[in-house]
């Protein structure tokens, strides 16, 4: 029911951005984002939330009007262009392969199409909403930002739910426990950064955040999402102490309750979740006839790897979208995902793509990186440093579940890095910045 109303929010805001503007269906969809799957999409592919969501975006008028002299730039734009441009070669060494070389494929022409457009949406969402946002107000940033939060600490309260309902993995709207607990360690390092900057009370209701979606993680069983989260925080914290000045009381507490965690981790963390990541080592399972000391899941997962990077160095070049399920099949012998994304691209592909997602990833990062480094303004220092945070727990996550495309799990980071592209000028120094706040203030 919940789900139906928010459809009908969403769409409604989609269908009259033309006269009301693009923010409402950006407020819509950054709150929804998680949950699009689950939602009804009555009329066909058109009305698909998340191709809502890029309708509205298309037919709004930008609201800002441009700054003088600002230089509105697509952050990224490279790294993302070139993964779109592999995407749509990927698709090309499919259709070639069925239609020229006559190989048979399971997955049809069409259904690979529509894994494309899947890969592709969320750079469309990226470029649309940095159209939208680029010069927005401090004001609208500031609710995009809360209405995500409010989303990713509501998921998180709803695998609490479902475990009291003794759930076995709980992943409220996510569907997938991996995806789950991938979209939960990129939340925990989001709000740990909004809690370390923080001055005021709110600071409390972050930390709450961060413990729902720790418990988000720990109810997915997902041992890649626990390797992720854990690097993730320890990156955030790394950079706030290095690299923020002053606030050392916030500091001094950080020291004192990563002491006590560590003191205590056994009243902190379930039972079952220590016995999860014992599991991984406690037995013994056979990889290409070798005995080795580790559980039968990540057994399966080695040698899925395995048969992946066989078959890139067979064809560098790729052997196309939605292909590896069928060549594994007939290798392995098991018909299942990859369970690694860069796996996934090498044999879809190629090494193309492998070059594309690998500049993605480091480009995001340098990017999230030199605009923490380069501003003084807390706030945009507080959101670059929460992305890169939540970044880092999505690439490092996706070594283990094939998501990292996918606009439910990473659409609002895409929605937020846009908003943090369109907050300065590319080219725009701090101190020219802070001047033009200064003479807006006086004239004020």
């Amino acid at each position: 029911m919940i789900g139906h109303l928010l459809y009908v929010i969403l769409a409604a805001s989609a269908f009259v951005a033309p006269f009301v503007g693009p923010y409402p269906v950006l407020y819509a969809s950054i709150f929804c984002m998680p949950m699009m799957q689950t939602m009804p999409f009555p009329l066909g592919t058109l009305s698909v939330p998340i191709n809502l969501t890029l309708l509205g975006l298309v037919i709004a008028v930008p609201r800002e009007p441009s700054v003088a002299g600002g230089s509105w730039r697509l952050p990224v734009r490279g790294p993302v262009v070139l993964m779109v441009v592999t995407s749509l070669i990927g698709l090309s060494i499919r259709w070639f392969g069925e239609q020229v070389q006559g190989r048979f494929y399971s997955v049809d022409i069409v259904e690979a199409s529509k894994v494309t457009w899947g890969t592709v949406t969320g750079f469309v969402l990226y470029a649309l909403a940095f159209r939208q946002l680029r010069g927005a107000s401090e004001h609208v940033r500031h609710r995009l930002v809360t209405l995500c939060q409010l989303s990713l600490a509501s998921e998180g309260a709803i695998t609490i739910v479902e475990r009291l309902r003794n759930a076995g993995r709980s992943t409220a709207h996510l569907g997938e426990p991996n995806k789950a607990g991938a979209f939960f360690a990129s939340g925990a390092a989001f709000f740990l950064a909004f809690a370390l900057f923080d001055r005021t009370r709110r600071r409390w209701a972050y930390l709450v955040a961060v413990v729902l979606c720790m418990s988000g993680v720990f109810n997915s069983l997902s041992r890649g999402a626990m390797l992720a989260v854990a690097v993730a925080v320890a990156l955030v914290l790394a950079v706030f102490f290095t690299a923020t000045r002053g606030r050392t009381g916030t500091k001094v507490a950080v020291i004192l309750l990563a002491v006590l965690l560590t003191a205590h981790a056994s009243l902190f963390l379930p039972q079952r979740v220590m016995d999860r990541v014992l599991q991984t080592f406690g037995g013994e399972s056979s990889v290409e006839g070798e005995e080795i000391e580790i559980d039968g899941s990540s057994a399966q997962r080695i040698i899925f790897w395995k048969a992946g990077w066989e078959l890139f160095t067979e064809w560098p070049l790729g052997y196309g979208t939605a292909t590896f399920g069928q060549l594994q099949l007939s290798m392995t012998g098991y018909d299942k995902a990859s369970h690694n994304i860069y796996v996934l691209m090498l044999v879809e592909q190629g090494a193309q793509g492998f070059v594309a997602i690998v500049l993605l990833v480091f480009g995001v990062l340098v990017y999230l990186w030199r605009t923490f480094a380069r501003t003084d303004d807390d706030q945009i220092r507080c959101l670059a440093l929460a992305l890169m945070g939540s970044w880092t727990a999505h690439f490092l996550a996706h070594f283990f579940v094939n998501s990292f495309f996918s606009p439910q799990i990473t659409g609002q980071f895409l929605i937020l890095l846009a908003c943090l592209g369109g907050a300065v000028p590319a080219g725009t120094q701090p101190s020219a910045t802070k001047k033009r706040k200064g003479a807006t203030a006086s004239s004020a």
